[in-house]
Order: C-alpha cells, then sequence, then structure tokens
C-alpha cells in the first residue's frame, strides 16, 4: 500500500511539511510507503473550465505546462492522500486550491478516479482561519468520494515563526478512544492527535485496517497521526 503527501506551503520543509512528514512516518512505521511532494516551487494554475477532461477522459488535464497531471497519476495510484496547506487568508495556498481544482475536476471526469481512497487534511495556522482551510481539503475528499480520516475537536495550534512545529512527545492522555499528544517547543500550543488499535477496529476493512490513516493498525501499542496543525506555514 502506498500514500502520497502534498504540501501545499509556499516554504520548502517548514510547519507544515514537518507536520506530513509525522503523519508519513507513522506510516511507514506500519510498512506502508509514502512520497512527500512539495509545490513551493511550483506556479500551478487553476481549472480554466475548458471541460476537455470530461470530452477526453484521459485521466489528464489539457493544460500540460505544470507537473498537475503528474500528480494526478499519483493520487489516481496511491491508497491514500494527504493534503497538506498553511492558511492563508483563512484558507489553503493557491498553490493547493489549484491542485485541488484540476485534480479534483478531472478525477470527476474519468469516474472518481479517487473513491474509496483514504484523505487527510493537515493544516498549518498562525492564528484564525484553521478549520475554513480545513474544510476546503476536507471537501476535495468529499467531492472525490473518498473517506476521510476522523478527527477529534479542537484541532488548531499555533507557532510564532517557521521550523517552530516540534513533534516531541511530551505527554499523553487518553481521551475517547484518541490519544491527545503535546509536543514539547515551550513557545508552540501544537497538538497531535493520534488513535490507538482498539476492538473496533479489527472489525473495519482490511484494506482501511492496512492503511492505517483512518484507524490505526491491530498491532499495540502502534499509533497513527490523523491529523495536526500548527502555524507558521
Amino acid at each position: 500500500m502506498n500514500v502520497v503527501a502534498f504540501n501545499g506551503s509556499a516554504r520548502l520543509d517548514g510547519n507544515t511539511a514537518i507536520l506530513l512528514k509525522t503523519a508519513l512516518s507513522e506510516l511507514e512505521h506500519e510498512g506502508i510507503q509514502t512520497e512527500l511532494i512539495q509545490l513551493a516551487k511550483e506556479s500551478l494554475q487553476g481549472c480554466g473550465a475548458c471541460f476537455r477532461c470530461f470530452k477526453q477522459k484521459d485521466g489528464q488535464c489539457s493544460v500540460d505546462t505544470d507537473p498537475v497531471n503528474e500528480y494526478i497519476a499519483k493520487m489516481a495510484a496511491s491508497d491514500g492522500i494527504l493534503a497538506g496547506s498553511p492558511v492563508y487568508f483563512a484558507d489553503v495556498t493557491a498553490n493547493m486550491k489549484a491542485l485541488i481544482e484540476r485534480c479534483g475536476m478531472v478525477a470527476r471526469a474519468n469516474g472518481d478516479l479517487y473513491q474509496r481512497k483514504i484523505g487527510a487534511g493537515v493544516v498549518a495556522v498562525r492564528r484564525g482561519g484553521a478549520i475554513h482551510a480545513f474544510n476546503t481539503l476536507n471537501h476535495f475528499f468529499t467531492i472525490g468520494q473518498m473517506i476521510i480520516v476522523a478527527r477529534a475537536t479542537g484541532t488548531s495550534g499555533s507557532a510564532e515563526r517557521p521550523g517552530r512545529c516540534p513533534l516531541t512527545r511530551r505527554a499523553s492522555r487518553p481521551w475517547n478512544g484518541w490519544v491527545r499528544t503535546w509536543p514539547g517547543a515551550e513557545e508552540t500550543e501544537c497538538v497531535s492527535y493520534v488513535l490507538r488499535p482498539t476492538a473496533s477496529c479489527k472489525a473495519r476493512p482490511a484494506p482501511i485496517r492496512a492503511l492505517g490513516l483512518a484507524i490505526a493498525s491491530t498491532a499495540p501499542p502502534a499509533t497513527i497521526t490523523v491529523f495536526s496543525s500548527c502555524g507558521s506555514g
């Protein structure tokens, strides 16, 4: 099984990348292949509403001047998709929105390419706007008929500067089947939610159980990060 993650931040290896890499490391620990794609050096074009993808039905966008068609193929070949973005004006970045528009449109035009795949959103936030940005990512998953990773409440955090998002596990406590994990940096108030294996997990469909994005591996004491948020890109 494999999971592809997209970092929509304008910064390479910033806080959004830290969060995505943390989630991917948990999946790798469970034997799942992962790939992180960072959009910082790209300038992706939004959907032009030409609808050629509906006419051609070849699984590609008509715009071939950027790597979006490569990203569409990676999403289609994956078992799970992580989408991460910092909060820019209470929403995702322009590159992430362009990725959502074109990858989502081509998928719809070609029989819902991402149907029943697992999707999870990661949002980095300095102050407000995290929920709006998180909803944008989730809309991409729901429109594509994907299975969204469940989350607990209170999923926003903050960091003052880039890179101020260490995820050292200082303390954790069980909460309604979840574990709330607080990072160790004094200047950071990030929260990471992870799901511990429970008896109910074993009854879930094998592909979801094995992927670990939606529910953790049945082999305790593994924990899977399903959503994190931290600020400043």
